[in-house]
């Protein structure tokens, strides 16, 4: 008759055998919150000079130990006839299949991969111990010759012992592709967040954070690109380089908020004029920069006057105490003479302070 089991049999003793005292009080803790009564010793010699006193109801055991290892102490207690029935559990690593064959050689009854899981342990225990009636009227020992690993195996052992630990082996291997399961999935998890956070590193790095538009090092990045598409269409390409005026007056009669969100008033205004191929990008300070690829035939006036009519728009539907004024410089790229980034920039910035200059002298006159 099997034996009826709740985890709650203070009478079944199980022995701790283990060299860290660490991990043998946190096994000792588990054991006795599941009501079992718990005993410890440091190694196999311990554990011998124990065994000649008192008979656990199981014991539980890690397979390295100086002096006297967990196979060896096994071998001793599987010998003595008073000791045999008593239940062993190895704690070992599972880091080599030679493991499953020394276990049966030493007449071991279960396996427990390290590290383990507290559950896992748990219902190990309490299998064996609802079992123990069944295993102490063993069938007859079977002797056999087994070549493993390149040796000769001879190995000696009942029924129950196979069943046992192959039932303990295929537990641990389950529970360890759950693991493996779990790992990968954190894995992949990390990978998906790691990905997400290069990407925004990376829009971090090329945007501007006050206005959300590129600063100048996106600008740059995506510029060369398609001046590379523009110079193979042979279409027209302009440069805008656009600078805010007043923003000195802004920032010391207003105020810097107020300058801030002059900055990013001209970032929405570019950007609602402006195509979805365009460049759009804020260089630094009040200076922006609109690039227009493979532009339509018009010339750079009609350009410069859509911007100002929209400009006036724009102004229109803002409650602000000054106009939106923009001063712009406008340089064409010609893909039959092609020239670098810095020198359109170069040539757009002069024009633009031409511009700004003659804003100036017009309001002196006036």
């Amino acid at each position: 008759m099997e034996k009826s089991y709740d985890g709650n049999t203070k009478k079944d003793e199980i022995l701790i055998v283990g060299d860290s005292h660490a991990h043998a009080e946190k096994l000792r803790h588990l054991l006795e919150d599941h009501g079992f009564t718990v005993s410890a010793v440091e190694n196999g010699k311990q554990a011998v000079d124990f065994l000649k006193k008192r008979k656990p109801s199981i014991i539980v055991s890690d397979i390295i130990m100086p002096e006297m290892d967990g196979w060896q102490l096994c071998q001793y207690v599987k010998k003595h006839v008073s000791l045999r029935e008593i239940p062993f559990i190895a704690l070992t690593p599972f880091s080599d299949p030679i493991d499953v064959i020394q276990g049966l050689k030493s007449g071991a009854d279960h396996f427990v991969a390290k590290p383990y899981d507290d559950e896992v342990l748990i219902s190990r225990i309490k299998h064996v111990l609802i079992n123990l009636d069944i295993r102490q009227n063993p069938l007859s020992a079977k002797t056999t010759d087994l070549y493993f690993g390149g040796q000769k195996h001879r190995l000696s052992f009942d029924h129950h012992q196979t069943l046992d630990l192959l039932l303990s082996t295929f537990e641990t291997a389950v529970h360890k592709n759950r693991e493996l399961e779990a790992a990968l999935a954190r894995l992949k998890d990390a990978e998906d967040l790691l990905s997400r956070q290069v990407v925004e590193l990376q829009n971090v790095a090329i945007h501007d954070a006050l206005t959300g538009i590129l600063n100048r090092r996106g600008f740059f990045i995506l510029v060369e690109q398609q001046m590379k598409l523009a110079t193979r269409m042979r279409g027209k390409t302009y440069l805008f380089y656009i600078d805010v005026d007043g923003m000195k007056w802004i920032n010391d009669t207003l105020g810097h908020e107020e300058g801030d969100k002059a900055l990013i008033a001209t970032a929405k205004f570019l950007m609602e004029n402006s195509r979805k191929s365009d460049i759009v990008a804020r260089l630094g300070g009040d200076e922006f920069v609109l690039v227009a690829i493979d532009a339509l035939e018009e010339s750079q006036q009609v350009i410069m006057d859509r911007l100002m009519r929209n400009l006036e728009k724009f102004n229109s539907k803002m409650i602000r105490g000054y106009k939106l004024s923009l001063s712009i410089g406008i340089t064409m790229y010609d893909a039959n003479k092609p020239c670098s980034i810095d020198e359109l920039l170069t040539r757009a910035d002069r024009l633009m302070y031409d511009q700004k200059n003659k804003k100036k002298t017009q309001s002196k006159q006036n």
